[in-house]
């Protein structure tokens, strides 16, 4: 609290006249990186295909944690508030990333440039998709994150990852 004051300059006191608890900071932190995760991902160029739109988003995202490291992770490493955690996978759909994520993969599949196998559903594949990106974009920034090439192979996990959703 006395460092976050700091660098706002502002006293530690100060900060409790806005936030009850550096949990609630925190929280407003997370609500916060994650709105602007979604605004980057929705910048991502459409392209002609769903292909192409998906390789966006997914390189928007990878884009995002790398650029914001210590706010990514502290996105998916903070405990929210119990009232915070999302409790369907509906709740992310609504303005995040994971909804542009969503409408990206349905596109494909109206369009008929996505298949998938028979039993798999939609939300099958977008959370696959998501989750494919979050473990790229963690193991960049932890694990992996002195190889040199890490960016490069992490876009050839995502061009083989729609290659697969392209014929499945």
């Amino acid at each position: 609290m006395r460092e976050l004051a700091q660098r706002i300059e502002y006293s530690p006191s100060g900060l409790y006249e806005y936030y009850a608890s550096k949990d609630e900071i925190l929280d407003a932190l997370v609500a916060r990186g994650l709105a602007q995760l979604s605004e980057q991902v929705a910048r991502a160029p459409h392209g002609e295909t769903a292909a192409q739109w998906l390789f966006a988003i997914g390189d928007a995202y990878l884009a995002f944690a790398r650029e914001h490291d210590h706010l990514y992770r502290l996105i998916f490493g903070h405990v929210f508030s119990p009232s915070g955690l999302v409790r369907s996978l509906d709740q992310l759909e609504r303005n995040s990333a994971y909804g542009w994520l969503r409408l990206c993969i349905q596109t494909g599949i109206e369009r008929g440039e996505f298949v998938f196998l028979p039993g798999e559903s939609v939300e099958q594949q977008v959370y696959s998709f998501w989750a494919l990106l979050h473990g790229l974009a963690m193991l960049r920034l932890t694990r992996l994150s002195a190889v040199g090439e890490i960016d490069a192979i992490n876009q050839q996990a995502l061009r083989a990852a729609i290659t697969r959703l392209s014929r499945a």
